[in-house]
């Protein structure tokens, strides 16, 4: 059987997700990303999270749509669904803004979405 076709279960998606954030969530403010010319060159803890393709649980292929919907809700209000579309908006800005993830991650963002995902979790 060829496992890499399935998506692992909701529980194993979250528990990776948690798991991987941690280093982002911890890094200081200046240990998230250098600036060599225009483009920022960011911590391994962040590359390896966000610069490959995110695991096909967490793409909300509607996020637009979806983000709209949510407005102003606060993240420690989310539900999973709603974390989804988080995530899948924040993976895809930095291809339209380069620094859009190191002034997200500094703004709390990912410590937020890791909090809320241990709360749904739990």
């Amino acid at each position: 059987m060829m496992m890499g076709f399935f998506s692992s279960s909701p529980e194993k998606e979250i528990k990776k997700m948690i798991d991987a954030l941690e280093p982002v969530a911890e890094l200081s403010d200046d240990a998230i990303a250098t600036w060599k010319g225009g483009i920022p060159i960011y911590d391994k803890s962040i590359s390896k999270v966000f610069e490959r393709k995110l695991s096909d649980f967490w793409i909300d292929q509607n996020y637009l749509e979806n983000k709209k919907i949510i407005g102003e809700k606060k993240i420690e209000e989310f539900e999973l669904d709603e974390l989804k579309t988080a995530i899948t908006a924040f993976w895809r800005m930095e291809r339209f803004s380069y620094g859009a993830w190191a002034s997200s991650i500094q703004e709390g963002f990912i410590t937020k979405f890791r909090n809320r995902l241990i709360e749904l979790k739990n």
